[in-house]
């Protein structure tokens, strides 16, 4: 019967399979850019041991050419493919990471460029691209593709797991295929989770005052990043600040507050993340426009649940259009359009200094 269950599962869970290999095996969960485009630029990484040079993805030069017409000059196409890898990842071709990176948007694009017969020309283009390093790309590039062919053969077996479970599994393989240079590989995605182990840790320190909180996650980034700690408070402020203001605690805190404490604990905090005088002016000039918009936002929910309760009223549309105008003015008919499709911007959660 389980047995039943888990391939009706993978039968009619075509999303959550495309997920699960997507997640573990392109590389988005091992800190590794998902396949995109070849020829693809981006800033480097700063808080990893080696740049991240194709982070974000944009326009490949290629994408024009993905399909080759019949008269497609291999060789020339090559040679400006093989420039530009080399562009992107020559100067610390010799990190795992790096190499990983290289091969997976390597592969992407030769599948676009000859579909049947792509893993026919990998040796070819790392050869000529990186040729003082082909052995051990070509090695890493075997072992990728091993592994990923694992994941596919047991993709039903991974669905049927906790995602605890699976996790654990995932990382034995990665073992097996990697060695130690799987820490290495998926070491952003080992340090994020360390993170937030840390944030679940904080999550219990219920009777810590706000100021402990925050000196407690900025000793937390220091362990988990070390002397890259800085580095990454100022790559990713924004994603660092908003895990630590999401977390249950700390929301409780800053709603028990009076605005004008809850303001300077927002400060310190920002303050601690390395923002600017100039940066904690604009955004305490933000917290009390977001603070006016929830206010009166509440005031309006509360305003239409009157009238909305009123059901039998005639013309308790045009009431509710009224509302709206006297709350909104100019965004009222914006939020009679969300509120037809079931969104309640006042409804939903307030998460001080963030929205």
């Amino acid at each position: 019967m389980k047995r039943y269950q888990m391939a009706g599962a993978a039968a009619c869970g075509v999303l959550i399979f495309m997920t699960v290999l997507t997640l573990v095996f392109n590389g988005t969960e091992a800190g590794v850019p998902p396949a995109a485009p070849l020829l693809a630029k981006a800033a480097p990484a700063l808080v990893e041991p080696a740049p991240e040079p194709a982070a974000e993805a944009e326009a490949s030069l290629f994408q024009e050419t993905a399909n080759p017409a019949p008269e497609f000059d291999a060789e020339g196409h090559r040679q400006v493919a093989v420039a530009r890898l080399n562009e992107l990842f020559g100067q610390h071709i010799y990190h795992v990471r790096v190499q990983i990176q290289a091969i997976e948007k390597l592969t992407h694009y030769l599948k676009e460029v000859y579909p049947d017969t792509w893993q026919d020309h990998v040796y070819a283009y790392l050869s000529s691209a990186f040729p003082d390093h082909v052995a051990q790309i070509y090695d890493n590039y075997l072992r990728l593709m091993d592994f990923k062919q694992w994941g596919k053969d047991n993709a039903e077996l991974l669905l049927g797991m906790t995602a605890e479970e699976r996790k654990k599994l995932i990382r034995a393989r990665r073992q097996q295929f990697f060695g130690n240079d799987a820490q290495v590989i998926w070491e952003k995605e080992l340090k994020a989770e360390a993170v937030a182990r840390s944030l679940e840790d904080l999550n219990r320190q219920k009777e810590m005052a706000f100021h402990e909180k925050v000196n407690f996650y900025m000793a937390s980034l220091d362990d988990v990043y070390g002397d890259r700690a800085e580095a990454f408070r100022q790559a990713y402020t924004q994603k660092a600040m908003d895990q630590f203001l999401e977390t249950e605690v700390v929301q409780a805190d800053l709603a028990a507050m009076a605005p004008e404490d809850r303001q300077a604990h927002l400060n310190f905090f920002r303050a601690n993340m390395g923002l600017d005088d100039a940066a904690l002016e604009r955004w305490a000039q933000l917290d009390t426009e977001r603070d006016a918009r929830w206010e009166k936002g509440r005031a309006y929910m509360a305003a239409r649940r009157q009238v909305a309760a009123a059901s039998g009223v005639p013309g308790r549309e045009h009431l509710l259009d009224e509302l709206r105008q006297d709350y909104f003015g100019a965004e009222a008919e914006v939020i009679k359009q969300e509120e037809q499709t079931g969104l309640f911007r006042f409804g939903r959660e307030r998460i001080y200094g963030k929205n």
